[in-house]
């Protein structure tokens, strides 16, 4: 077996790194590919993307084996990903590959090298401490390697110039964390030997850096008495030193503080062959000191010890933190105006004796309970104490705690930002390294590290979103991840403008510029690009990463042309090609996510021209461009909104923002099974209809389909296979279903889709609105005048151009359905004239004429004969009105009451035709008065939002999807309803209970507007509200 480790080629390797990953899938916890095999373009995707130092590639006998991927940051080396193929487990190409990492962390100069796996991988951890690496305390499991550091230390270097670092090291293996003490001191000890010679260092953990040498010939160490200390402590530093050599020594001892950590010692001293001596200097904790500096080191005394023509630098971590600490409850105070906020202040005294004395509150403009008050915090100890604040106005206040203790001159003061911020208000602050603005229910914070803004909702502190910039490619792990932005901020015309700018050191004069606005409606623009500031040509373009937060929390929503997709965020979109990378193929240029009981989303405009998902998130990247010395990228802009609420409202406010129209569209599960449509009209006893399954994952799962119905309605076959079911690829069955003979009404069943990690239902309804038989139209008197009588063989409907216009009467099985005051003119309540029955209506916007204006028009009437979508022929009478009122001429209304065979189902469509070439706005709706062959005057109003109406009080209920009425004598029930919220009630009072639909309409120019409706009559209630799935027909 011949073995090569050697750097990547990627357009020869591609193909190699494909097939290693996929044949390791089932040694990862999980899986690697999750059900997605990897090609070879993906991996070169990838690798494009992805700034790696180096991918080194474990070759056996010409097959790609292993495989290694190294990242450099500043001061350390990164082993990304480590992956050996199951088949050649055993062959130490894992522990190969970590040695190349490390070596390759030596040789760009790092101090050390550190990777991630986790607590069971049980395998590798060994690996991993045989190659020197550390198990990071109360992580999991995050490893640190200081070889790097080790081998390029002058005192160590005459030891590794003879012998490997590797070959040479004695490891501690376990299968724990590495919590090792050594003088009061968090190490990590290392070991080398090697023909009778050894070496150790111990690394100071808190400080990642070393604190001890010992070598054949010396042992040095600056070990501090006290690794957390409190502000104003001080903390002794021990230089221990042992000459192993025949000959006296001369030692310099140059130590110097850092971050808050004061110490300025040079001392010079004689250590005899043989002899071990120690001094010590005093380290003063000043109030600069912090805990951790940026990167989570603990602050530090640098040691350089010089011996002859050699020196050792060596560095003692001290944690510091202030003695007695204020702070809140809150982390983030805010407030409305006028409103009283109880606020808790929090007291923690980390000396060992209690610390007494007052406590003082300033605040310019705020209202306190209590400006002082005595304290007494216990030892180790705390102590709350509530507030209550009241502010006056929209701005941030300043709040500043200060705490006088007993026997100490200096007070301790801790100021804190209070920000006030009404109902549709919009408060901002700058600092140093941030930016905050807050509207009443949305907190953004700008950070310049990395440029992350971040979108908080206040009441419930949960994260909405986080985004940041970033150029290239390559873009992950790109030094945009690790750059400072600058930050400026300033407010106008009502918004919060963020201005942010980093320029690349990998690129001198290549500047990352973005631009945040936040509007007092919470909704958030960012706009990213690149300026070319330098004198060379350069080439790159923008990505935003978007990042959703805990996705296994939330549900995903995106808007494709098979519909709105809605899947839980935690596995889709995930992988390769779950979404489309061209923005032109949503069907709505927005995506959205949800989850306890918050919603968010984002929206894209120009700039963006490729979109792929991401493991918390997902990525939006404009071009790549060449910019010429004085160039700009073209600008990529996204709009973000989030509040507490669910995702249609996220849609309807990023719509608005984008422009862009919305599209009818139905929600679907991202793998479903369904019946196409899913409401089938009929005359018949059978229907053939297609059961399709469809996917959206762009991987495959072998499924089950699975049909069950309502006992009444029967199906010739109930379960099929479906195989290999993934994105583009589904499966169809064709199926017949069986109704009882006779009868009409609406009968349902549901599709259930079993995959092995989804199962989903989606429901059908077959209506039967009909028994078939001919629809008989024709001319008829009545009372003296000229009306179309409409005769289906069960019932009879009577219209009248000239009354109304409306449909007057329906009477089925002989009874009437309809109250109407024909042929006379009556008034109803306040409305005069009005006719009953059913009659459309028309007006001015803005009018508040209830009776309309169409009585007053010119108005015909003819039969008509439609089909639907369905193969269903409606015949009945149309009537068209050409209104004369000044504000609605030229409008044409064409009102059509159809039904069929045998039906107990009318059909009405409203249609409005604009004739101007402007745009118009006016009101339409129907009035439909129902007796259910008793007295208007008792029956029982039922809504769709549960309202419920049966008393004389008079009252009204609109903009409904569908309403019933019910006759509470013969349980006899009508249902009208609408493709669009159009149906609403009106109790007349001790006059009547009708249906009463009213909405504004705005036509463009030449643009029909149409609305359907069906008004059905059953037996009861329960069955009327079967046909509320009309609304989807």
């Amino acid at each position: 077996m011949e073995l090569v480790i050697r750097e990547m080629d990627l357009e020869r390797d591609a193909e190699g790194i494909a097939r290693m990953f996929n044949e390791s899938d089932l040694a990862w916890p999980g899986t690697f590919i999750e059900g997605q095999p990897m090609t070879a373009e993906m991996i070169r995707d990838w690798h494009t993307d992805s700034a790696f130092v180096a991918v080194y590639l474990a070759v056996v006998d010409g097959e790609i084996a292993g495989y290694a991927s190294f990242e450099g940051e500043p001061d350390q080396g990164y082993l990304d990903l480590l992956n050996v193929n199951p088949r050649f487990h055993g062959l130490s190409i894992g522990r190969k590959l970590v040695q190349t990492c490390v070596n390759r962390a030596i040789q760009e100069g790092h101090k050390r090298h550190t990777l991630g796996t986790w607590s069971n991988n049980l395998k590798a951890v060994p690996v991993y401490k045989k190659t020197a690496h550390f198990w990071r305390p109360e992580t999991s499991v995050w490893m640190q390697n200081y070889v790097p550091g080790v081998v390029q230390m002058p005192i160590c270097k005459p030891f590794f110039e003879r012998y490997d670092w590797y070959d040479t090291y004695v490891p501690t293996v376990t299968q724990h964390e590495d919590d090792y003490r050594w003088e009061g001191l968090k190490v990590y000890p290392m070991r080398w030997q090697a023909n009778g010679e050894s070496l150790a260092v111990w690394i100071d953990r808190e400080a990642q850096a070393p604190v001890a040498v010992d070598t054949d010939d010396l042992f040095v160490a600056a070990i501090p008495r006290g690794i957390e200390a409190l502000h104003g402590d001080e903390v002794t530093i021990n230089w221990r030193i042992t000459n192993k050599t025949d000959t006296m020594q001369r030692f310099l001892v140059d130590a110097r503080g850092a971050d808050g950590l004061e110490i300025d010692h040079r001392e010079m001293f004689v250590v005899q062959a043989g002899a071990t001596v120690e001094h010590v200097a005093t380290v003063k904790v000043t109030d600069q000191a912090p805990f951790a500096k940026d990167n989570g080191d603990a602050p530090a005394v640098r040691s350089v010890i010089t011996f002859g023509h050699d020196d050792v630098e060596l560095f003692s971590g001290i944690r510091a933190r202030k003695p007695i600490e204020i702070s809140t409850d809150t982390p983030e105070l805010s407030v409305g105006p006028g409103q009283p906020r109880t606020i808790g202040l929090q007291l923690q005294n980390r000396r060992a004796e209690t610390a007494g004395g007052i406590l003082r509150l300033y605040g310019e403009g705020l209202k306190l309970s209590w400006q002082e008050r005595k304290v007494e915090i216990p030892a180790e100890g705390f102590l709350s104490i509530p507030v209550e604040l009241t502010t006056n106005d929209e701005r941030v206040y300043t709040l500043e705690a200060r705490l006088t203790v007993t026997g100490c001159d200096t007070p301790l003061i801790e100021t804190l930002q209070v920000f006030s911020v009404g109902a549709g208000g919009l408060v901002s602050q700058a600092q140093r390294k941030s930016a905050r603005i807050e509207t009443d229910g949305l907190r953004v914070t700008v950070a310049a590290k990395r440029g992350e803004v971040t979108l908080t909702d206040k009441q419930t502190r949960n994260k909405l979103a986080s985004f940041g910039p970033a150029m290239g490619p390559p873009f992950y792990h790109s030094e945009a991840q690790r750059r400072e932005f600058s930050i400026a901020l300033e407010q106008t015309a009502g918004r919060a403008i963020v201005r942010l700018s980093a320029e690349s050191k990998a690129q001198p004069g290549l500047v990352l510029c973005q631009r945040v606005s936040i509007a007092p409606t919470g909704l958030v623009v960012a706009t990213a690009w690149i300026e070319n500031r330098g004198d060379l040509k350069r080439e790159g373009t923008v990505r935003l990463s978007l990042d959703e937060g805990e996705r296994d929390l939330l549900t995903t929503v995106v808007p494709l042309p098979e519909g709105i997709v809605t899947a839980s965020a935690g596995w889709w979109p995930r992988l390769h090609g779950d979404i489309p990378r061209d923005p032109a193929a949503y069907a709505e240029p927005w995506q959205a996510w949800q989850g306890r009981g918050l919603a968010a989303g984002v929206a894209w405009q120009s700039g963006v021209c490729d979109i792929r998902p991401g493991h918390s998130g997902m990525y939006l990247r404009g071009a790549v461009e060449d910019l010429a010395a004085g160039e700009c990228s073209t600008p990529l802009t996204v709009a973000l909104y989030g509040h507490q609420g669910e995702w249609p409202d996220v849609r309807s406010r990023l719509l608005r923002w984008a422009e862009a129209p919305r599209q009818q569209l139905r929600v679907r599960a991202v793998a479903q099974a369904t019946i196409e449509p899913g409401l089938l009209l009929t005359e018949s006893d059978q229907v053939e209809t297609t059961v399709r399954a469809s996917s959206m994952l762009n991987r495959a799962f072998d499924g089950r389909i699975r049909l069950s119905c309502e006992p009444a309605l029967r199906v010739d076959r109930d379960e099929w296979r479906a195989p290999g079911l993934i994105q583009g690829q589904g499966a169809e069955h064709s199926i017949q279903l069986t109704l009882p003979a006779q009868r009409v009404g609406v009968y349902g069943g549901e599709v259930e889709l079993a995959l092995p990690m989804l199962h989903t239902r989606t429901p059908f309804h077959v209506a039967r609105l009909g028994l078939g038989g001919s629809v008989r139209v024709r001319s008829v008197r009545d009372r003296g005048h000229d009306v179309w009588q409409i005769e289906n063989g069960t019932s009879q409907v009577k219209v009248s151009a000239d009354y109304g216009p409306s449909a007057y009467s329906w009477l089925l099985d002989g009874e009437e359905q309809l109250a109407s005051f024909y042929p006379e003119t009556r008034g109803l309540a306040w409305v005069h004239p009005f006719y009953g029955g059913i009659f459309p209506v028309l007006l001015p916007k803005d009018s508040w004429c209830s009776e309309g204006f169409l009585h007053q028009a010119p108005r015909t009437a003819a039969p008509i004969e439609t089909t639907d979508g369905w193969g269903l022929r409606w015949t009945g009478v149309r009537l068209t009105v050409e209104p004369a009122q000044e504000q609605l001429r030229d409008l044409l209304v064409e009102f059509d009451v159809t039904t069929l065979g045998h039906s107990p189902v009318l059909k009405m469509a409203y249609r409005l035709i604009n004739r101007r070439a402007i745009a118009r706005e006016c009101l339409i709706g129907l009035n439909a008065m129902p007796s259910l062959g008793g007295a208007v005057e008792d029956l029982v109003l039922v809504s769709a939002d549960d309202w419920h109406h049966d008393t004389l009080v008079g009252s009204s209920r609109w903009g409904q999807r569908w309403a019933a009425v019910v006759n509470p004598h013969s349980a006899r029930a009508a249902l009208l309803v609408s493709n669009r919220n159009a149906v609403g009630l009106w109790a007349t009072a001790q006059v009547g209970r009708l249906f009463s639909s009213m909405y504004e309409v705005r036509l463009a120019a030449n643009e029909t507007h149409e609305t359907s409706f069906y008004l059905a009559l059953a037996d009861n209630l329960d069955e009327a509200r079967r046909y509320i799935v009309l609304q989807n027909a």
